[in-house]
């Protein structure tokens, strides 16, 4: 499929942590969906180590209080949150809730906000991949989807509650998890240390996401 035939994206933005920055790979992902998928502009508002949640540093609840972050004519929202949730322990709370402190109120406070301040614009939510780590307060180093962090939850139930929210709040997913095919085994020749994806990795998330993006509809 030739993306630039099929998408017309004036703008862009991200929403992420340091996986979603230029700090990793040769510059990230942000250059390549750029070209594939005809972007004019991106504004990227991803920082390292954040969460979506205020349990986090420098969370996006936080981030999103700051108008200098917004940009409403934007046609595409990305957001790539939950690994750093894991990380730093952050509560899961109720699929129900918005408290904000939480993992699913965080999610659905930023869902609502960014449908508020971007009517128009596709958002899509981008699953956590493989992370091999010892999360925050803990003493095992294992894979983020095997281990449990100090409140005793791996990241599978990060991933579950965002695609349970996916559905409830009828957002886009993109399941990044089983579509990288990233694991342990090959992480040497996708990941610079076994969190941040290298160039290799960042040209298959790159791809990924301009095949799944190209789908959606844009005016």
């Amino acid at each position: 499929m030739d993306n630039k035939k099929v998408v017309k994206i004036n703008k862009a933005v991200i929403y992420g942590d340091s996986i979603s920055t230029r700090n990793h790979g040769d510059g990230g992902y942000e250059a390549l969906i750029k070209e594939k998928l005809n972007i004019n502009e991106i504004y990227n508002h991803a920082i390292g180590s954040s969460g979506i949640s205020k349990a986090t540093p420098n969370s996006l609840v936080g981030l999103l209080d700051n108008e200098a972050n917004i940009h409403k004519d934007a046609d595409l929202i990305i957001l790539w949150h939950g690994t750093n949730d894991w990380y730093w322990g952050a509560p899961l709370g109720d699929a129900s809730s918005n408290d904000e402190n939480t993992f699913y109120g965080a999610v659905r406070a930023v869902i609502n906000k960014l449908r508020k301040l971007y009517p128009g614009a596709n958002i899509v939510y981008l699953t956590p991949i493989f992370r091999y780590e010892i999360p925050d307060k803990c003493a095992v180093k294992e894979e983020g989807y095997i281990s449990k962090n100090s409140i005793n939850l791996t990241l599978i139930d990060y991933y579950e509650a965002i695609m349970e929210l996916s559905v409830m709040l009828g957002f886009t997913t993109i399941d990044m998890r089983k579509l990288t095919n990233f694991h342990y085994y090959n992480a040497e020749k996708y990941f610079e240390d076994y969190i941040h994806p290298n160039e290799v990795g960042y040209k298959r998330i790159a791809d990924i996401i301009a095949s799944k993006v190209a789908v959606l509809s844009f005016d």
